[in-house]
């Protein structure tokens, strides 16, 4: 009984581990733009690129690809596979242990840019205009 209680319990929580097409999609596709793909890179636990990494996505609509030597795969923008959103797959080569997704050359953990700041309004600089201050 505990053994199958165990089996249940990894299967879940690996399900819960996987991120969801629609999850990718969100995260590396910026709203305005409309790509045909996009790439994401795989990590190692020690933010080392992982090649010949397996993924796979979808049950009815099957999408496999292999990372190239640095470890990054294209992702189709599809409305099939955005129609099914089904779990994504990472199927690490023997050795590799974890892993996380990120864009390609985005340092892992740092956080994201920063925006520039705002141009002063028209009003603000001609509020300012002409004023010395000490």
């Amino acid at each position: 009984m505990f053994a199958r209680a165990a089996c249940l319990f990894l299967l879940l929580s690996g399900c819960a581990l996987r991120p969801r097409y629609g999850d990718l999609t969100t995260r590396f596709v910026a709203p305005e733009t409309t790509p045909a793909e996009v790439q994401i890179q795989v990590l190692d636990r020690n933010d080392v690129p992982v090649p010949g990494a397996r993924i796979e996505i979808g049950d009815r609509v099957r999408f496999k690809t292999l990372t190239d030597q640095d470890g990054v795969f294209r992702l189709p923008i599809e409305k099939k596979y955005a129609d099914e959103n089904a779990l994504v797959v990472v199927v690490l080569p023997k050795g590799v242990r974890g892993y996380q997704l990120v864009a390609p050359g985005e340092k892992p953990g740092a956080p994201p840019p920063t925006p520039p700041p705002a141009a002063p309004s028209e009003i603000e600089v001609a509020a300012d205009a002409g004023v010395t201050t000490m």
